[in-house]
């Protein structure tokens, strides 16, 4: 729509009242807005984005003014915004549902290592199945469990490797028990993982 120095009546005004901005007549500089609402013939108000650039006529400057309803497109933003919230929310649910898993299954490695205590497993039984637990809860192959000696020697008190077979200590003592990993969880009291 051409707009030139008077108005006619019949422009549709903006729900404020007036016409959409019309800086660019007086300015000479093209201007724009996506949140401006216009009010129809039946007084219903719609959503438009519009932009006004200056034109010069014989008349002096005028503006042509553009402007289309955004009520779809609004619409389908706000649809976007929301399957995107509701996307992060089921990975943020997913995520939680893993954690409680990997909780539970913890809880019940440790209660079937205290049942067997409990029974009066041997030392040997209870380390092959701590070692057997480590490697299930840890999502690994091989998993084993080290002592210390006050000597600076490890002793392998029990190792399970692939396919469920446990080797206990009679079967293995070395001098270097995992080299830098063994001093360093002997400084910091802490379990040392190797992936």
């Amino acid at each position: 729509m051409t707009i030139p120095a008077r108005l006619p009546r019949s422009v549709p005004t903006k729900a404020g009242g007036g016409m959409p901005d019309v800086a660019a007549r007086q300015t000479g500089e093209t201007v724009h807005s996506d949140d401006e609402w216009f009010v129809g013939r039946d007084g219903s108000m719609f959503p438009i984005a519009w932009w006004s650039a200056p034109i010069d006529t014989p008349g002096g400057r005028g503006a042509v003014l553009a402007f289309t309803d955004i009520t779809e497109r609004l619409a389908s933003e706000k649809a976007i915004r929301e399957r995107d919230a509701a996307e992060i929310r089921a990975v943020e649910s997913r995520a939680a549902q893993q954690r409680n898993l990997e909780l539970a299954d913890q809880q019940a490695a440790l209660r079937r290592v205290a049942t067997l205590v409990a029974r009066g497993a041997s030392p040997s039984e209870v380390f092959a199945a701590v070692s057997n637990e480590l490697a299930r809860v840890l999502h690994v192959v091989n998993a084993g469990l080290l002592r210390f000696e006050p000597d600076g020697t490890g002793f392998v008190v029990a190792v399970q490797v692939r396919g469920g077979d446990h080797r206990n200590a009679r079967h293995w003592r070395a001098d270097s028990v995992g080299g830098r990993r063994r001093r360093s969880s002997r400084v910091t009291h802490r379990p040392p993982r190797q992936d």
